[in-house]
């Protein structure tokens, strides 16, 4: 004998969505808004942050230093978003420690030694420390981790002519960038005579402050809000359906023919719910009563107490009247809680089981078939009463 299987109503599904539309719209509206909120939490955390990287102004310092990969120093080709803060210093150089023969054979070579030596004084370790205290320089988040070791290759320096030091500070920050500048500008002029390096040096000029550009900054990517935002919303859609679908198949109720189908009945008539379509389909009942061969009476009755059929009895027997028909429709109390249903069963020639689309459960359907069949009785079909969808 072959094995029975229910069969999912995929159009009963879609309306039991319907039916739950508030609530996907809210469990879809609230994912949608978690998600768009998370995201312009995150846009807006980043947004105003400079979108320069310290770190390539670093690298590329160190590699034009060391003459790797033919790099420039950033004061003659900064990266993208990035500002360049310059000063200028006058410097009266030391040439004490050169007798002047040394000087008349090879003056360029002396002043080279002691340029070099101010452009160490430049980017020593103690005055470069000293800034990041007095600078705050740690509170800066790209800069935490940043020891003066790596600060002074933001630091270019050289000397112009005989007496200019160059000074060009290159940061993602404009103001940081021209305040680093100036502090190690003034803590070059001090440090340059009191080391001997040179016998005066004044500040010819201070520091520049680079022009903010707006567009070197973050700000709030919109579309990746929005596109967040129908994903949370895709994603709480997907979610509820998944749990509604998992709601519609605990609830074993009868709502189709296909249920009925499943123990061999028939839908015998819809009674809708909606008043439009109602008077119609009583009609149709009292036509479907009409039909039953061999059966001058015959009693509907309820699965259920949740089943309501008085009404429906009474306008369709009004109706059975208007088609001249010799038919006597009845009905009873609800089988489960009666046994009046039971006794109408053998005194009635033709019984019609009344079930409530989509709250009669199915293992009640299936008592009141066993009753039937007790009672030696064939069950015309199911009478679904205020369908919604008819």
């Amino acid at each position: 004998m072959e094995e029975k299987q229910r069969v999912i109503d995929i159009r009963q599904y879609v309306l039991f969505l319907w039916e739950n539309f508030l609530l996907i719209c809210i469990v879809a509206g609230a994912c949608a808004l978690a998600l768009f909120f998370r995201e312009y939490k995150k846009e807006k955390s980043s947004s105003g942050t400079q979108m320069g990287d310290v770190q390539t102004i670093i690298s590329q310092n160190h590699d034009a230093y060391y003459g790797i990969g033919g790099a420039k120093y950033t004061d003659a080709s900064a990266p993208s978003y990035t500002y360049n803060s310059t000063a200028k210093v006058y410097l009266d150089l030391n040439f004490d420690n050169f007798d002047e023969e040394q000087l008349a054979i090879d003056a360029s070579t002396a002043i080279a030694k002691i340029a070099k030596d101010a452009e160490f004084v430049v980017v020593s370790q103690e005055s470069i420390n000293e800034i990041i205290d007095e600078l705050n320089l740690k509170e800066f988040g790209d800069l935490k981790d940043r020891t003066a070791d790596d600060i002074q290759w933001l630091i270019n320096k050289n000397l112009q002519g005989a007496h200019v030091m160059n000074i060009v500070v290159t940061d993602v920050n404009a103001q940081r960038a021209h305040d680093i500048c100036e502090a190690v500008t003034d803590k070059f002029v001090e440090k340059v005579v009191e080391l001997g390096t040179a016998k005066e040096a004044k500040v010819l000029d201070k520091a520049s402050l680079p022009v903010e550009n707006p567009n070197n900054y973050r700000h709030v990517d919109k579309k990746a809000v929005f596109k967040k935002g129908i994903i949370g919303g895709a994603a709480g859609f997907v979610l509820i359906a998944f749990i509604l679908f998992m709601v519609f198949l605990s609830k074993d109720f009868v709502r189709t023919d296909k249920d009925a189908a499943f123990f061999d009945q028939k839908i015998f008539g819809n009674v809708s719910k909606r008043r439009s379509r109602r008077d119609e389909s009583i009609k149709r009942l009292a036509i479907n009563v009409d039909n039953i061969k061999d059966a001058s009476t015959v009693v509907i009755i309820p699965i259920d107490a949740k089943t309501k059929v008085e009404a429906v009895v009474e306008a369709a027997g009004k109706e059975i009247k208007e088609l001249k028909s010799q038919k006597k429709l009845s009905c009873t109390k609800a089988l489960k809680s009666s046994t009046e249903g039971n006794l109408a069963m053998r005194e009635n020639d033709a019984i019609i089981l009344a079930a409530e689309f989509g709250k009669t459960k199915m293992k009640d359907l299936v008592f009141a078939l066993n009753e039937a069949e007790r009672a030696d009785k064939k069950v015309e079909g199911i009478l679904l009463v205020d369908t919604i969808y008819d």
